[in-house]
């Protein structure tokens, strides 16, 4: 019976070669299908997040083991990472493919699927090497384990982290990931960071302090545009593709200094908490009741997700404007799904808000803002929908306090 070695560290990743030397793609894919595919609940058991392989969602599709290089099984094998039907895979693994070059489509990810009333997990998890024409490796394949998944999902907010370990040497790692990504070496930045607990909200100092209104957008976004069914899964509970509550369209443009503020990927992405934004009238009137016409802080904070369609979604970002254009790299986050439940445990706002520190200085108000009755009047107060500003056909008169 065939029996692949299992791969428990990222050491062992490293010494078989894997997704090696470039334009193959299988360190890629395998960081992708750990980050976005998986998810390992209470119970230790791999679950199929986001990802419903007999769906064929991102390319996969049946894999039948004709040379018996998997262990016969019960369950059906898919398999994933073929770039001649990617599906909505992520840039980051497409990116570098060309037909003609064999190689740059060398890898796939095998899994077999337990699916029952339950829902669907991922039972066996193999990587392994497409030689062509139906044949596969069978000296290099190999089953992850999930304590590596676990491992490889624990570097999900650099890329460039799991890379310097399964290539062996940090430079070597940082030219691959720059030819993965085709970016200047000058301007590679990571990714954003993960939040995955409250004190890492309140560390990283989104929404705060008052008259931001992020913290306040974040507590009303997680108890009322998602929802957790009986087996845990998030879904999400609005459309932001109808720009309800002022959501509008995310383009991610290339900015000369910084690059792109979120990694590509093949869906739209779609921003939240302009409080100028059409619709965003709809929003309850403690997120709106601090916003000033003036240029301070009051409209600064922002909630960026992907809308997948069917009621699923990518990562959830809170980001802020560092200016009247561009959003600030360095404040721009990825916060965990596992935060976001955890907001939803609060019984109100006043509990979140008093966890986090947040006080409204609202007797302050006329003191801290010294020039607050500024009226901008607009030909067409249109949104961009990148830099998120209005339309610059503006005139503005100041009345001085």
């Amino acid at each position: 019976m065939v029996r692949p070695r299992t791969l428990n560290e990222l050491s062992h990743l490293r010494d078989t070669d894997y997704g090696q030397p470039y334009p193959r793609h299988g360190l890629a894919l395998l960081w992708w299908f750990a980050d976005e595919c998986v998810e390992i609940d209470g119970n230790n058991r791999m679950i199929a997040h986001q990802c419903d392989p007999e769906h064929k969602d991102f390319g996969f599709h049946p894999f039948h083991n004709r040379e018996g290089i998997l262990p016969d099984s019960d369950l059906p094998y898919y398999e994933v990472g073929n770039l001649h039907y990617p599906g909505n895979m992520s840039h980051l693994v497409t990116k570098n493919y060309k037909p003609d070059v064999r190689e740059s489509n060398a890898d796939r990810i095998v899994v077999s699927v337990d699916s029952d009333w339950n829902g669907k997990r991922f039972d066996s998890i193999y990587v392994t090497h497409h030689l062509g024409r139906g044949r596969f490796d069978e000296n290099s394949t190999y089953r992850i384990s999930q304590g590596l998944i676990r491992k490889i999902k624990s570097m999900e907010c650099e890329l460039l982290f799991f890379l310097s370990f399964t290539t062996g040497q940090a430079e070597n790692s940082r030219r691959f990931l720059q030819k993965i990504t085709m970016v200047n070496k000058k301007e590679m930045k990571t990714m954003p960071e993960k939040i995955t607990t409250i004190t890492d909200l309140n560390e990283c100092g989104f929404g705060q302090p008052w008259p931001r209104h992020g913290l306040k957008l974040l507590y009303w976004f997680a108890n009322n545009c998602l929802w957790v069914n009986d087996d845990g899964d998030m879904f999400l509970a609005c459309e932001p593709a109808m720009g309800v509550f002022g959501f509008h369209r995310f383009e991610n443009r290339y900015i000369t200094r910084t690059g792109k503020l979120l990694p590509d990927v093949n869906f739209h992405y779609y921003l939240l908490g302009n409080l100028n934004s059409p619709g965003a009238d709809m929003l309850p009137d403690y997120i709106k009741k601090h916003k000033t016409s003036w240029h301070d802080v009051s409209n600064a904070d922002r909630i960026i997700v992907t809308d997948h369609g069917q009621k699923k979604f990518g990562k959830i970002y809170l980001t802020t404007h560092n200016d009247q254009s561009n959003y600030d790299p360095y404040a721009t986050f990825h916060i965990a799904r596992s935060l976001l439940k955890f907001i939803q445990s609060y019984p109100n706002l006043e509990g979140f808000l008093q966890k986090l520190g947040y006080q409204d200085n609202t007797s302050d108000q006329p003191a801290m803002i010294a020039y607050q009755m500024v009226k901008i009047e607009c030909e067409d107060d249109s949104v961009d929908t990148d830099t998120d500003t209005p339309s610059r056909n503006c005139v503005c008169s100041c009345t001085i306090l």
